[in-house]
């Protein structure tokens, strides 16, 4: 499944990786209210040259730029090189939304790209034997903090807490 070229915007969710799927979305806007792009157990998804932004227009409850859910299932992941994920400034919830309580493994990367305008820039939950990790390389972003089972490796983090993006 690939979206190229794309400006979605959607009440709830911009796009929705489901099970059993890999999901390619490349120099695309995703804009919602909940989260861009969500990604269930058992999908993937890589994102190139790509912004997620969230808009805050309606009541639906913000989840975050990219959102790991955290329902029973296989293991899933994400991919977001030269992307940028826009927060509105009020948002309770980060940009990248890791959420792992159903016993496997969730991985991130993010390469070369900014987050600005959240609230936090990553959230990792995890229990054992549940595991999420997380690589940035290259990237823009607040700090994070976290304790989460699953290894945190970052590269190459630019210190900035407001890009001025918004």
């Amino acid at each position: 499944n690939n979206i190229l070229d794309s400006t979605i915007t959607g009440a709830s969710t911009g796009v929705q990786a489901h099970s059993g799927t890999s999901l390619s979305v490349e120099r695309s806007t995703l804009s919602s209210d909940g989260s861009g792009l969500r990604i269930e157990p058992g999908a993937s998804a890589i994102a190139n040259s790509s912004v997620f932004q969230l808009v805050g227009r309606s009541s639906y409850a913000p989840a975050g730029a990219v959102t790991l859910t955290n329902l029973p299932g296989s293991n899933s992941s994400a991919e977001l090189t030269t992307s940028t994920m826009i927060g509105y400034g009020r948002s309770s919830v980060p940009a990248i939304n890791m959420a792992n309580g159903t016993n496997r493994t969730i991985d991130v990367t993010l390469r070369n790209s900014v987050i600005s305008g959240w609230s936090s820039s990553v959230t990792r939950t995890a229990t054992a034997p549940s595991v999420s990790n997380i690589t940035t390389i290259n990237s823009a972003y607040a700090p994070f903090a976290d304790s989460a089972n699953g290894i945190r490796s970052e590269t190459g983090r630019l210190e900035a807490t407001d890009l001025g993006l918004l």
